[in-house]
């Protein structure tokens, strides 16, 4: 019995933190547990923390669900995602006794809390417009491409008169559900490409291991190269960093004990480069020819050039080679970036 039982604590540890390592890589529903606040609160009960519980029910009196209060002229409910993140898209959960109050709906993005001041730089998610969301639904709605923040606020205009004997139009959510991928703040002497930041030496190590070792003290670790986009800004940048002198840069890549498979540092890219893909869908290597085929000995992967007028490319180098490196942190990897580094 106490056997199974410890089992059972181990799955069920295991199966928690593969969940939340999914959604810090995927971005589902970064707002679950989050602070949230409104403008103010139905008979004192119905409050703003109720809508990033993880209860997605729609039942108004059976789940957790908020409710401004009926005299609020602009309701409005705000979720603080604790940093910055790109924004996605917004799931809301809309209770059974909405009775068409969700109408004339604003969803806004902003870098600071808007309730210190900080509205001026507003980014407009997405809106709902007069026609109300039907009741115990949910509506999922796309950001703007680019929408980054940490504040999000879902405010409401144009509220019908309250009559006597009638429902209030106010701002009643059941669950808010946020899509969002953590943003990156470049720590100082990185460089940003899309969400990545990059730092490129141009002091050299003793080896590939060093220079891992090097990165791995900034918070970062040696460069996973996902795409040909990003391939292109490094070769870019190694050129003119290089300049006229023949220097090599070691990335992340390396070739395991058994000679022949390439492998990345980052455990979420494939096994298997060039034959498999990467990071990415699609296959994508960037080796000089002749390059990356040695079962000879124990090989990293440097940016290299056979002079200094050629492009740098892939080299199959020896990783107890001397050399210089590039230095990567990004929303995903590594996964926990010092607290300078990624805030």
């Amino acid at each position: 019995m106490e056997l199974n039982r410890r089992i059972s604590l181990l799955v069920t540890t295991l199966s928690g933190k593969l969940i939340s390592l999914l959604s810090f890589v995927l971005g589902v529903n970064v707002a679950q547990g989050a602070t949230a606040t409104q403008s103010s609160t139905w008979r004192g009960v119905y409050t703003a923390d109720r809508a990033v519980d993880g209860n997605t029910g729609k039942i108004f009196f059976r789940d957790t669900c908020t409710h401004t209060a009926c005299n609020n002229q602009n309701p409005y409910w705000t979720v603080n995602l604790g940093r910055t993140h790109n924004i996605n898209s917004l799931t809301i959960h809309n209770p059974d006794q909405a009775r068409g109050r969700l109408h004339d709906v604003k969803i806004e993005v902003f870098a600071t809390d808007p309730a210190t001041g900080g509205g001026a730089g507003a980014q407009l998610c997405a809106t709902i417009g007069s026609t109300p969301v039907a009741s115990a639904t949910s509506t999922t709605l796309t950001c703007t491409t680019g929408t980054k923040g940490q504040y999000i606020r879902i405010s409401k205009s144009n509220l019908q008169p309250t009559h006597f004997n009638f429902f209030c139009d106010a701002l009643l959510l059941c669950e808010v559900e946020v899509d969002a991928t953590p943003a990156v703040n470049c720590p100082m002497g990185f460089e940003r490409n899309q969400d990545s930041c990059y730092y490129f030496a141009d002091d050299f190590v003793e080896s590939w291991f060093t220079a891992r070792l090097a990165c791995q003290t900034m918070g970062a670790d040696l460069a996973v190269i996902e795409s040909q986009d990003e391939n292109n800004f490094i070769k870019g940048r190694l050129a003119t960093i290089a300049g006229s002198n023949k220097w090599s840069f070691y990335a992340g890549l390396h070739k395991l004990n058994d000679q022949m498979t390439w492998k990345w540092i980052d455990p979420k890219a494939v096994t298997g480069v060039p034959s498999g893909p990467p990071n990415t869908a699609s296959a994508f290597s960037d080796w000089r020819s002749g390059q990356g085929s040695d079962t000879q000995a124990s090989h990293c992967l440097a940016f290299d050039r056979p002079n200094t007028n050629a492009v740098f490319q892939w080299y199959d180098e020896r990783c107890s080679n001397n050399g210089r490196y590039v230095c990567e942190v990004s929303p995903t990897f590594p996964t926990s970036p010092c607290g300078k580094c990624a805030k």
